[in-house]
Protein backbone atom coordinates (compact mmCIF):
# COMPACT_ATOMS: atom_id res chain seq x y z
CA UNK A 1 0.00 0.00 0.00
CA UNK A 2 3.07 2.20 0.15
CA UNK A 3 3.33 4.86 -2.56
CA UNK A 4 6.62 6.13 -4.39
CA UNK A 5 4.86 9.79 -5.25
CA UNK A 6 6.57 11.70 -2.73
CA UNK A 7 10.22 10.17 -3.14
CA UNK A 8 11.40 12.10 -6.08
CA UNK A 9 12.68 14.73 -4.23
CA UNK A 10 15.68 13.07 -2.73
CA UNK A 11 16.71 10.62 -5.79
CA UNK A 12 19.87 12.06 -7.62
CA UNK A 13 19.39 12.41 -11.11
CA UNK A 14 22.70 12.34 -12.79
CA UNK A 15 23.25 12.80 -16.66
CA UNK A 16 25.12 10.69 -18.89
CA UNK A 17 27.97 11.88 -18.65
CA UNK A 18 28.59 11.61 -14.72
CA UNK A 19 27.64 8.44 -14.70
CA UNK A 20 30.59 7.73 -17.44
CA UNK A 21 33.22 9.83 -15.60
CA UNK A 22 31.41 7.90 -12.02
CA UNK A 23 32.43 4.23 -13.54
CA UNK A 24 36.23 6.01 -15.01
CA UNK A 25 36.73 7.61 -10.79
CA UNK A 26 37.05 10.78 -12.71
CA UNK A 27 34.06 12.11 -11.58
CA UNK A 28 34.19 15.15 -9.08
CA UNK A 29 30.42 16.44 -8.94
CA UNK A 30 28.70 15.98 -5.64
CA UNK A 31 25.25 14.86 -5.65
CA UNK A 32 22.41 14.40 -3.39
CA UNK A 33 20.70 17.01 -1.48
CA UNK A 34 22.76 17.64 1.25
CA UNK A 35 26.32 17.17 -0.41
CA UNK A 36 27.09 20.25 1.71
CA UNK A 37 25.33 22.48 4.65
CA UNK A 38 25.64 24.83 7.15
CA UNK A 39 25.82 24.87 11.00
CA UNK A 40 26.88 26.53 14.00
CA UNK A 41 30.16 27.36 14.86
CA UNK A 42 29.68 27.08 18.61
CA UNK A 43 26.37 25.34 20.26
CA UNK A 44 23.83 23.82 18.35
CA UNK A 45 21.15 23.70 15.82
CA UNK A 46 19.08 25.39 18.47
CA UNK A 47 20.59 28.63 17.67
CA UNK A 48 18.06 28.74 14.65
CA UNK A 49 15.04 28.66 16.53
CA UNK A 50 16.39 31.00 19.22
CA UNK A 51 17.15 33.56 17.13
CA UNK A 52 13.08 33.71 16.24
CA UNK A 53 12.48 34.75 20.54
CA UNK A 54 13.26 38.35 20.82
CA UNK A 55 10.74 38.73 17.79
CA UNK A 56 7.69 37.06 18.66
CA UNK A 57 5.59 37.36 21.97
CA UNK A 58 6.99 35.29 25.23
CA UNK A 59 5.74 31.52 24.34
CA UNK A 60 3.72 29.41 27.37
CA UNK A 61 5.32 26.67 27.80
CA UNK A 62 4.19 23.42 29.42
CA UNK A 63 0.56 24.28 28.41
CA UNK A 64 -1.25 22.07 25.65
CA UNK A 65 -4.79 22.70 24.08
CA UNK A 66 -6.59 20.15 24.99
CA UNK A 67 -9.86 20.23 23.46
CA UNK A 68 -11.08 22.28 20.00
CA UNK A 69 -14.64 23.09 19.05
CA UNK A 70 -14.21 24.18 15.58
CA UNK A 71 -17.45 25.73 14.44
CA UNK A 72 -17.09 28.03 17.44
CA UNK A 73 -13.43 28.61 17.08
CA UNK A 74 -13.00 28.10 20.99
CA UNK A 75 -10.31 25.93 21.82
CA UNK A 76 -9.29 24.59 25.74
CA UNK A 77 -5.95 24.38 27.29
CA UNK A 78 -4.94 21.93 29.81
CA UNK A 79 -4.88 25.08 32.21
CA UNK A 80 -8.93 25.16 31.86
CA UNK A 81 -8.42 28.42 30.55
CA UNK A 82 -10.63 28.83 27.27
CA UNK A 83 -9.34 30.82 23.83
CA UNK A 84 -10.80 32.20 20.94
CA UNK A 85 -9.15 32.07 18.05
CA UNK A 86 -9.81 33.54 14.28
CA UNK A 87 -7.02 31.41 13.01
CA UNK A 88 -5.42 28.16 14.81
CA UNK A 89 -1.79 27.57 13.67
CA UNK A 90 -1.31 24.39 14.89
CA UNK A 91 2.29 22.08 14.12
CA UNK A 92 1.23 19.02 16.14
CA UNK A 93 0.79 15.76 14.78
CA UNK A 94 -2.43 15.53 11.93
CA UNK A 95 -3.93 12.61 13.56
CA UNK A 96 -3.49 13.89 17.09
CA UNK A 97 -4.95 17.37 16.21
CA UNK A 98 -8.33 16.16 14.33
CA UNK A 99 -8.93 14.25 17.67
CA UNK A 100 -8.52 16.92 19.84
CA UNK A 101 -11.64 18.56 17.88
CA UNK A 102 -15.04 17.58 19.25
CA UNK A 103 -17.14 18.54 16.79
CA UNK A 104 -15.43 16.67 13.86
CA UNK A 105 -17.14 14.87 11.66
CA UNK A 106 -16.85 11.19 12.21
CA UNK A 107 -15.25 10.09 8.69
CA UNK A 108 -12.56 13.11 9.34
CA UNK A 109 -11.32 11.08 12.53
CA UNK A 110 -11.74 8.05 11.25
CA UNK A 111 -9.43 8.91 8.08
CA UNK A 112 -7.21 10.56 10.90
CA UNK A 113 -7.23 7.23 12.72
CA UNK A 114 -5.74 5.35 9.60
CA UNK A 115 -2.65 7.29 9.19
CA UNK A 116 0.67 5.38 10.10
CA UNK A 117 3.57 7.04 11.10
CA UNK A 118 6.91 5.01 12.57
CA UNK A 119 8.03 6.25 15.92
CA UNK A 120 11.63 6.74 17.07
CA UNK A 121 14.15 6.77 20.16
CA UNK A 122 17.06 9.25 19.23
CA UNK A 123 19.75 8.13 21.84
CA UNK A 124 22.09 11.05 22.67
CA UNK A 125 25.33 9.78 24.24
CA UNK A 126 28.72 11.21 25.03
CA UNK A 127 31.94 9.27 25.35
CA UNK A 128 35.05 10.35 27.13
CA UNK A 129 37.69 9.78 23.92
CA UNK A 130 36.97 11.50 20.71
CA UNK A 131 35.88 9.41 17.40
CA UNK A 132 38.23 8.39 15.63
CA UNK A 133 36.51 8.50 12.59
CA UNK A 134 35.72 11.55 10.59
CA UNK A 135 31.93 11.07 9.60
CA UNK A 136 28.95 13.44 10.15
CA UNK A 137 26.58 10.40 9.90
CA UNK A 138 26.60 6.66 9.04
CA UNK A 139 23.77 4.95 7.99
CA UNK A 140 23.45 0.84 8.90
CA UNK A 141 20.84 -1.19 7.22
CA UNK A 142 22.27 -4.70 8.63
CA UNK A 143 19.74 -6.31 11.36
CA UNK A 144 23.03 -7.00 13.71
CA UNK A 145 23.16 -3.31 15.10
CA UNK A 146 20.36 -1.90 16.99
CA UNK A 147 20.02 1.34 14.74
CA UNK A 148 19.46 2.60 11.67
CA UNK A 149 21.77 5.60 11.43
CA UNK A 150 24.48 7.32 13.69
CA UNK A 151 25.77 10.67 13.97
CA UNK A 152 28.49 12.47 15.11
CA UNK A 153 27.82 16.19 16.66
CA UNK A 154 31.43 16.73 17.84
CA UNK A 155 32.46 15.95 13.97
CA UNK A 156 29.99 18.81 12.81
CA UNK A 157 31.20 21.24 15.68
CA UNK A 158 34.13 20.38 18.57
CA UNK A 159 32.17 23.32 20.27
CA UNK A 160 29.18 20.80 21.08
CA UNK A 161 31.31 18.37 23.34
CA UNK A 162 34.31 19.60 25.91
CA UNK A 163 37.81 18.74 24.80
CA UNK A 164 38.59 15.54 24.23
CA UNK A 165 35.09 14.09 24.27
CA UNK A 166 32.61 13.27 21.28
CA UNK A 167 28.88 13.05 21.21
CA UNK A 168 27.05 11.06 18.72
CA UNK A 169 23.22 10.67 18.32
CA UNK A 170 21.61 7.05 17.67
CA UNK A 171 18.24 6.84 15.81
CA UNK A 172 16.39 3.53 16.78
CA UNK A 173 12.91 2.74 15.10
CA UNK A 174 10.49 1.15 16.74
CA UNK A 175 6.65 0.23 16.29
CA UNK A 176 4.11 2.44 17.29
CA UNK A 177 1.90 0.89 20.68
CA UNK A 178 5.69 -0.69 21.59
CA UNK A 179 7.75 0.50 24.80
CA UNK A 180 11.51 0.88 23.87
CA UNK A 181 14.00 -0.69 26.44
CA UNK A 182 15.77 2.41 26.55
CA UNK A 183 18.58 0.96 29.19
CA UNK A 184 19.37 -2.09 27.26
CA UNK A 185 19.22 0.08 23.90
CA UNK A 186 21.87 2.13 25.35
CA UNK A 187 24.57 0.02 26.54
CA UNK A 188 24.06 -2.01 23.08
CA UNK A 189 24.19 0.62 20.90
CA UNK A 190 27.39 2.06 23.33
CA UNK A 191 28.78 -1.49 22.52
CA UNK A 192 27.95 -1.57 18.59
CA UNK A 193 29.19 1.61 18.36
CA UNK A 194 32.42 0.44 19.96
CA UNK A 195 32.34 -2.47 17.80
CA UNK A 196 32.54 -0.56 14.56
CA UNK A 197 35.40 1.82 15.59
CA UNK A 198 33.18 5.05 15.97
CA UNK A 199 34.40 4.91 19.33
CA UNK A 200 37.46 3.55 20.49
CA UNK A 201 37.16 0.41 22.79
CA UNK A 202 38.60 2.09 25.56
CA UNK A 203 36.06 4.95 25.46
CA UNK A 204 33.66 5.03 28.72
CA UNK A 205 29.82 6.46 27.98
CA UNK A 206 29.81 9.62 30.70
CA UNK A 207 26.27 10.68 29.49
CA UNK A 208 23.16 9.50 28.08
CA UNK A 209 19.75 11.20 27.18
CA UNK A 210 17.12 9.71 25.18
CA UNK A 211 14.03 11.31 22.96
CA UNK A 212 11.10 9.69 22.17
CA UNK A 213 9.85 10.81 18.84
CA UNK A 214 6.55 9.52 18.21
CA UNK A 215 5.50 10.18 14.98
CA UNK A 216 9.26 10.02 13.61
CA UNK A 217 8.42 9.50 9.67
CA UNK A 218 5.03 9.52 8.20
CA UNK A 219 4.09 6.39 6.10
CA UNK A 220 3.43 7.42 2.72
CA UNK A 221 0.22 5.30 1.95
CA UNK A 222 -2.81 4.89 -0.39
CA UNK A 223 -5.00 6.37 2.38
CA UNK A 224 -2.72 9.04 3.31
CA UNK A 225 -2.43 9.97 -0.42
CA UNK A 226 -6.14 10.08 -0.89
CA UNK A 227 -7.22 11.46 2.00
CA UNK A 228 -4.80 13.80 3.21
CA UNK A 229 -5.79 16.79 1.36
CA UNK A 230 -9.56 16.48 2.11
CA UNK A 231 -8.42 16.41 5.55
CA UNK A 232 -6.95 19.96 5.21
CA UNK A 233 -9.61 21.33 3.70
CA UNK A 234 -11.54 20.70 6.01
CA UNK A 235 -9.18 22.12 8.92
CA UNK A 236 -9.32 24.93 6.84
CA UNK A 237 -12.83 25.39 6.88
CA UNK A 238 -12.53 26.18 9.93
CA UNK A 239 -9.56 28.30 10.50
CA UNK A 240 -6.96 25.88 11.38
CA UNK A 241 -3.74 25.69 9.34
CA UNK A 242 -1.86 22.28 10.16
CA UNK A 243 1.40 22.88 8.96
CA UNK A 244 5.30 21.29 9.81
CA UNK A 245 6.81 18.12 9.53
CA UNK A 246 4.00 16.46 11.55
CA UNK A 247 1.46 19.07 10.93
CA UNK A 248 1.28 18.68 7.29
CA UNK A 249 2.31 14.63 7.96
CA UNK A 250 5.22 14.44 5.20
CA UNK A 251 8.50 14.05 5.25
CA UNK A 252 10.12 17.37 5.35
CA UNK A 253 13.05 19.27 7.41
CA UNK A 254 13.93 22.07 9.01
CA UNK A 255 14.28 25.09 6.13
CA UNK A 256 10.37 23.33 4.83
CA UNK A 257 8.93 24.21 7.93
CA UNK A 258 10.29 27.64 7.74
CA UNK A 259 8.76 27.98 4.48
CA UNK A 260 5.70 26.46 5.82
CA UNK A 261 5.51 29.28 8.49
CA UNK A 262 6.45 32.00 6.21
CA UNK A 263 3.76 30.69 4.11
CA UNK A 264 1.29 30.91 6.54
CA UNK A 265 2.06 34.20 8.16
CA UNK A 266 1.07 35.41 4.51
CA UNK A 267 -2.19 33.92 4.42
CA UNK A 268 -3.30 34.40 8.15
CA UNK A 269 -2.45 38.56 6.95
CA UNK A 270 -4.49 38.41 4.04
Amino acid sequence: SLTADWVSWSIPKPAWEDVVRGAQGTNRRTFGYNPSFLYPAAGGIDHLPRAFLPHVRPPRLRTEVVRIHARDRRATLSSGETLRYSTMLSTIPLPSLIERIEDAPPDLKESARGLRYVSVVNLNLGFDAPSPRSYQWVYFPEPEFPFYRVGIYSNLSAATVPAGASGFYVEISYAPGRTPDVERLTDESAAALRRVGLVPAGARLRCARAVDIPCAYVIHDRLRRNSLEAMRDALRRAGILSVGRYGAWEYSAMEDALSHGRQAAHLIGE
